[in-house]
């Protein structure tokens, strides 16, 4: 007993992989705006912080502990992104409680796997994803395997409230149960523990964080229509075709990939418990993911863990020299097919500055390429013939993971940090992050111009983003509206691009932001691979507000007019008076 409690190099190691998960996904939670998704999850804890909201969405405990930090901590995107990045940081507690099942080694390679994933870290800086549901679902289910029914039943109650997704990683842990059950040609049965003590724990859970401690008893309900929530999911389709999440699967996690594949053979030859079942794991999370009509890329999240699992119990046995290799032979063959392999990378980035049109120039490029990549195959041949075939295997595998592994963390640091390239990431549920930031800061300098402070400015918003909303929840004086009145008057409007020569004739100017950003192509690949790859260069197409302010707003601009002198002469029917200055504008 004494032994288990010594802190060792091996916990300090774990230690660190939790510290790089956290790091990753707690850094700059800010740098990138919600998206709509987010940003639809994130209004709804704000209202509720605000005392607004009597009902919310089937994910109660985002929107009331969100909403608990809105109020005392004031909102912002940080705190609305709290939560998921906890929980994606916690996910990687989970290999620590596995050691004993997976060996020790395969545990830390698991941890740091999915401390750097870039999916599981993409996922985790998004409000309103999966990310809670999987944390609390496979910590719990661990907590249970452990012999800690009270923890499990905290933690499976904490994944009842995270929404919708939990029903989707009941559905594929109970399939990847029964499938082994069949395998083994025995009944399906539950680990054995005190199933009692934790449903006493797991509905105490269930009634104090679903209500805020009974302070909303709103909570209960939300957490009751995630169910049907999920179902309703069977028939509503999004859209993204299938073939593009096994696209973003080799794109993001071509190291873990690579080695799962390695590892899934080796449970196919030599199955034990804990591979098979990571192996039926990986299977049933991607099937379901495909078969959803409302598929996201974020639904391969419940495939990257058991992916990076069946992925460390080979690293070891197929990246460990052999007592009669030489060792210093392996490093050198790796080092040399790391020299090919950068120079490739960097001949076909060339080609992304070179017109489509230019076929000559790109048919050169790649040939160069191949060419390289030839002498890297003809260099291990070489290798194999005057050492050892064995010795030249390991050293181009050696090579190959590690640039596959700095690929993957290249793709890491591009979908979760980089703003520039949101637009082409593929992590996004719904619509990427545009410039509703931007528009909101245009907003808040006409504000400032004409008041002297950023908030205080009339401003109507005719528009269904949730994105602007959200950056625009701090002005008290604003308006929603289904349409734009020919009667308009307020200094500042925010429009959907349909009301542009309405708002011309009134006198307003205006600008246009692209809010919020899709993929542009239909099939799985985009059109230039790879620009995509090496530079998430892909088409995209916007969704546009504009933001308007009245003529007299802008610096040279007319005096306020009255408002029938504004009017063009067919703004209004004939003989209908305008309304009186500064009335409201009919919905």
């Amino acid at each position: 007993m004494s032994a288990n409690r010594t802190f060792t190099f091996e916990h300090a190691l774990h230690l660190l992989a939790f510290g790089l998960a956290l790091a990753l996904r707690l850094g700059a939670l800010d740098a990138i705006p919600l998206a709509e998704n987010e940003a639809h999850w994130a209004l709804q804890a704000h209202r509720l912080a605000d005392g607004q909201a009597a009902e919310f969405g089937p994910q109660p405990l985002y929107v009331i502990l969100t909403g608990f930090l809105f109020r005392w901590l004031g909102s912002g995107d940080q705190l609305a992104r709290l939560l998921p990045a906890l929980a994606g940081a916690a996910l990687v507690a989970a290999p620590f409680l596995w050691r004993e099942r997976l060996g020790r080694i395969p545990a830390l390679a698991l941890a740091f796997g999915l401390a750097l994933d870039p999916g599981l870290v993409a996922v985790s800086r998004q409000a309103g994803g999966p990310m809670p549901a999987l944390a609390f679902l496979t910590l719990g289910f661990s907590a249970w395997l452990l012999n800690a029914p009270a923890v499990a039943g905290v933690l499976l109650a904490l994944g009842l409230l995270s929404g919708p997704a939990l029903w989707h990683g009941l559905v594929v842990l109970l399939l990847a149960a029964l499938a082994d059950a069949a395998l083994r040609r025995q009944p399906l049965r539950l680990p054995v523990g005190d199933l009692r003590r934790a449903a006493l724990f797991g509905g105490g859970t269930l009634l104090l964080a679903g209500t805020l401690f009974l302070q909303v008893p709103a909570g209960l309900g939300a957490f009751g229509a995630s169910l049907p929530a999920y179902f309703l999911g069977w028939v509503t389709p999004s859209g993204v075709p299938a073939g593009r999440l096994f696209f973003a699967l080799a794109a993001y996690q071509p190291f873990a990939l690579l080695f799962g594949v390695i590892g899934l053979a080796r449970a196919v030859r030599q199955p034990a418990a804990h591979s098979r079942f990571l192996g039926w794991w990986l299977l049933a999370a991607l099937a379901l993911a495909l078969l959803s009509p409302a598929r996201q890329a974020a639904d391969l999240v419940w495939a990257l863990v058991p992916l990076w699992g069946l992925a460390a119990g080979a690293l070891a046995p197929a990246l460990r020299p052999g007592p009669e290799e030489d060792r210093q032979v392996v490093w050198l063959e790796a080092a040399l097919l790391l020299v090919f392999f950068t120079y490739i990378w960097f001949s076909l980035a060339s080609l992304g500055f070179i017109s489509p049109e230019n076929l000559e120039e790109i048919r050169r490029g790649l040939s160069l390429s191949i060419v390289v990549l030839a002498l890297a195959v003809i260099s291990t041949l070489l290798v194999g013939i005057g050492w050892s075939f064995a010795e030249a295997g390991r050293g181009a595998l050696w090579g190959v993971s590690l640039f596959l592994l700095f690929f993957t963390i290249s793709g890491l640091f591009s979908a979760a940090f980089r703003r520039e390239t949101t637009a082409a990431e593929l992590w996004w549920s719904g619509p990427a992050p545009g410039l509703a930031d931007l528009a909101a800061a245009t907003v808040g300098d006409l504000s400032e111009f004409r008041l002297g402070e950023r908030t205080s400015l009339d401003v109507t918003v005719q528009t269904g983003s949730d994105a602007v909303a959200w950056e625009l929840r701090d002005m008290p004086n604003l308006v929603f509206a289904s349409q734009v009145s020919a009667a308009e008057s307020r200094p500042a409007l925010v429009t959907d691009p349909a009301a542009i020569d309405l708002l011309t004739a009134l006198g307003y100017r205006g600008q246009s932001f692209a809010v919020g950003w899709q993929p542009a192509w239909e099939g799985a690949l985009p059109p230039n691979l790879i620009s995509w790859l090496l530079f998430r260069q892909a088409p995209a197409v916007s969704t546009t507000v504009l933001v308007w302010g009245r003529a007299d707003l802008f610096p040279g601009g007319i005096p306020d007019q009255p408002l029938e002198e504004r009017l063009p002469d067919d703004a209004l029917p004939e003989g209908e008076a305008p309304p009186e200055e500064g009335a409201p504008a009919e919905p």
